[in-house]
Parts: C-alpha cells; sequence; structure tokens
C-alpha cells in the first residue's frame, strides 16, 4: 500500500492530547474473543489455544483496517477515526466468531460447550469485572461499556452463534462428501475450482480470489506426487486466502467460500499431522535408541525443528495442538535423558580430575568442562549442573600439577595406587 497520508496522521493523532479519546479497539475484541472462546470450548487449555490464534488474526485485520483508513483521507482526527472503528466492530466480532467455530469444527479434538447459553448468563458479570481489573490489558472501563452493549443483546448473539454452527457445520459435511481425493493438491484443486468457476447458483463474491489462487499455484495443484514440504506450502496458501476474504469487506457469517477455506484447513492440517506424527514416531525410536547425552541433543533439535515447522504455520498451536502436545513430551523426555547423560559426563569429569598429574592432564580436563558447557548452553537444565561445572572449573584452575616438565609419568609406574595424584607426591618425597 503506497503511502499517502498514513505516517502523519498517526504522528498527529499520537502528539494530540485527544489520543487518549482513541476508541480501545483491540482491547475490547480482545475481551470479546476471550468471552466467545470460553463460551464455545469446555476445555479451558483448547479455549485459551482458540483464543490466542483468533485473536493474532483479528489483531493483524484491525491494524489493517486502520491504517488503510488513515491512509486513503487527507483530514483525520480522533472523532472520524473512532466513528470508522465503531462501525467496524460488527465485522471484527464477525470475524471471530467465524474463526473460532470454523477452527472448532474442522477439528477432532475440539470440545463445543453444550450448556453455552447457561454460561454466557453466568459469566457475563465476571467478564465485566475482568474489564476493569485485569492487570494484562489496563483499566478498560470504556472497553466494559462496550462489552455491556454485547451482553445486553445476549439473545441475539446466541442465536446467531447457533445459527452459525449449524450452517458450517452442515456445510462441512457436504463438503465432506463431495470432496474424497487423498492428494492435497488435487482436493484444493477441485475445491476452490468449484467455486472459482461459479459452478453454484448463488452469486460467488470471492470468484477473482479464488481464480487467482488457482492461477498462482497451478504447478503446485498439478503435481502428482506432494511432499510434505508441498502440503506445508498449500496449507499456508490456503490459510492466506481465508485471511483475504475475512479482511474482505463483502465477508459475512454465511460465506460459503471462507467455510469452504476452512474445510480445506481441517483436512490439509490432518494430512499433514499424520506425516508429522511419522517424525515424531521415528523421534521416539532414536531416543529409546540413544546411549550417549551428545546423541539426545541431536535428536533434541530434531523435535524443535519439528516444532518451528509447525509453529510457522498460521492457526498452527490450535490445528497442530494434539501434535503440539506429543512434541512436548518428546521435547520433555530428551531433555531429560541429556541431564541424565551430562550428569553423569561431570561425574566422569570429576573423577578424571582426580588422576590429574600433568600440566597436559589439566588441560584436557578443561577441555572436556568447556565443551560440556556449549552443550548446557543448547539445553534448559537445572541450576545445579551449572554449579558443578563452574566449581570444578575453579578447582581445575587453581590446581597446580605435582610434576613438572623432568618428572614423567613413566618414573612412578611402580607405585601403585588409587589415586595418582598422591602416588606423584609419594615418589617425590622420597
Amino acid at each position: 500500500m503506497p503511502e499517502k497520508y498514513l505516517g502523519a496522521h498517526v504522528k498527529a493523532l499520537m502528539e494530540s492530547e485527544e489520543r487518549f479519546n482513541l476508541k480501545p479497539i483491540h482491547r475490547e475484541m480482545y475481551l470479546y474473543a476471550n468471552y466467545i472462546a470460553n463460551a464455545l470450548n469446555s476445555k479451558r487449555p483448547q479455549a485459551i489455544q482458540l483464543l490466542r490464534s483468533s485473536y493474532d488474526h483479528l489483531y493483524s485485520l484491525i491494524n489493517s483496517d486502520i491504517a488503510t483508513f488513515l491512509n486513503q483521507h487527507k483530514r483525520m482526527d480522533v472523532a472520524k477515526l473512532n466513528q470508522f472503528i465503531t462501525k467496524q466492530c460488527l465485522k471484527y466480532q464477525t470475524v471471530l466468531e467465524s474463526t473460532m467455530i470454523s477452527s472448532l469444527l474442522i477439528t477432532d479434538f475440539s470440545t463445543l460447550r453444550a450448556d453455552r447459553e447457561t454460561w454466557l448468563a453466568n459469566n457475563t458479570d465476571s467478564t465485566m469485572q475482568v474489564a476493569l481489573i485485569n492487570s494484562m490489558t489496563g483499566e478498560l472501563i470504556r472497553a466494559r461499556d462496550s462489552f455491556i452493549g454485547i451482553a445486553l443483546d445476549r439473545p441475539k448473539m446466541i442465536q446467531r452463534l447457533s445459527a452459525l454452527q449449524e450452517l458450517t457445520k452442515e456445510r462441512l459435511m457436504r463438503y465432506k462428501t463431495d470432496y474424497k481425493q487423498e492428494n492435497p493438491a488435487e482436493l484444493v484443486r477441485a475445491v476452490i475450482g468449484d467455486y472459482a468457476r461459479g459452478l453454484w447458483r448463488w452469486g460467488s463474491h470471492f470468484r477473482r480470489q479464488g481464480q487467482g489462487f488457482l492461477h498462482e499455484y497451478r504447478k503446485l495443484l498439478n503435481k502428482r506426487e506432494v511432499t510434505v514440504e508441498d502440503q506445508q506450502t498449500l496449507l499456508n496458501a490456503v490459510q492466506r486466502l481465508q485471511r483475504d476474504v475475512r479482511m474482505s469487506q463483502a465477508f459475512s457469517l454465511s460465506s460459503s467460500f471462507s467455510i469452504r477455506l476452512a474445510f480445506l484447513e481441517g483436512k490439509l492440517a490432518k494430512q499433514l499431522s499424520a506425516r508429522f506424527s511419522e517424525d515424531v514416531t521415528e523421534i521416539i525410536k532414536k531416543l529409546r535408541g540413544a546411549k550417549t547425552y551428545e546423541r539426545s541433543r541431536n535428536i533434541l533439535q530434531e523435535v524443535h525443528a519439528l516444532k518451528a515447522r509447525v509453529l510457522s504455520m498460521e492457526s498452527g498451536d490450535y490445528l497442530f495442538s494434539v501434535l503440539s502436545r506429543d512434541l512436548q513430551v518428546v521435547e520433555s523426555t530428551a531433555i531429560r535423558q541429556i541431564k541424565i547423560g551430562l550428569d553423569k559426563a561431570i561425574v566422569d569429569i570429576e573423577n578424571k580430575f582426580k588422576q590429574v598429574a600433568t600440566c597436559e592432564d589439566k588441560r584436557n580436563v578443561l577441555n572436556d568442562i568447556d565443551a560440556l558447557k556449549k552443550t548446557l548452553s543448547q539445553v534448559e537444565v537445572e541450576p545445579d549442573l551449572l554449579q558443578r561445572l563452574e566449581h570444578l572449573t575453579a578447582q581445575v584452575g587453581q590446581f597446580q600439577p605435582v610434576l613438572d616438565k623432568v618428572i614423567t609419568k613413566e618414573s612412578v609406574q611402580g607405585v601403585k595406587t588409587e589415586n595418582a595424584r598422591e602416588a606423584l607426591i609419594v615418589k617425590l618425597q622420597i
């Protein structure tokens, strides 16, 4: 977006005393997102993940809308911006509700709240209290006032959520019946292609976006053999298209194209999860066979690489929450094995230090300590391991070998004792 007035308006608004009167839309929507996430999902951990992934998406949308509005108008003040934001509130609520319900329905592990209406009635007051005292969002008196307006319209909100859930569920079931392609590229081409080519009797608001997608990814969509990287590219592309659709002013809760894209998100995420799970299984096998902390450390790096791939995708922390949980378990196991191995390595170095007799022996011990410190810097371990190494480093640094360059190990070969250092002292005294 070429900048016209954006920079000047932002500077003027931030320097104005009226900036404190700006509508706290981000806080309002976070409050609403938290409210809806818990109303829809009965499991708190899943609700938190749903809130995070949905609000992150909305946060970018709000910023984009405001930036576009500021850039398009030569004259701007707080009142004008607040008026625009107020008009957009319903759109943001719509996007949140659509995103959350789609995310819940396209996954197998989600638990929809059965007592939604009761929960909303019982938690409205407590949510308004959070708006006042929540330390994370500050004093949200105006956000609370806005929320009161939403809460007073609760019957309509419940009706809207129920209708959206039924509509989304019905369409997802139909798409599941209509599209059985196992090849991800063929699946995406069919689902988006049917809409983009206008094979439906109702108006296709996003035909142009669908056609652009098919053209941009035409090579990938015609591949017979699809790699994991290809699948990940397809999922990311579908999610970007979904984001663009929801950012559009033409978007509505009944948007069939958005539900189609949600269907694709669920299918592609499930296929990717299956392939990533195979990698997890292989990592577990490697971990069971790991005999040294170095091997466990290398396996841990594989876990981190796989986690990074999962989290690089939009809504990855929710769509892949089961996989992420499995990876967390494997990561903890690898770290535990590394800690056991490191503890043994420190004991070995301590025993080696007891046998130090020459400057060369001392250097070897210090080198072993340095190598172990590098490993510790790559893994989260308890402070006591680091403290033991630091203490050992100090001990080795202060110790002066008994033998000088003239006396060698060979000169004391006849002295038999478990402690080589004591043996050398005895020999020197003779």
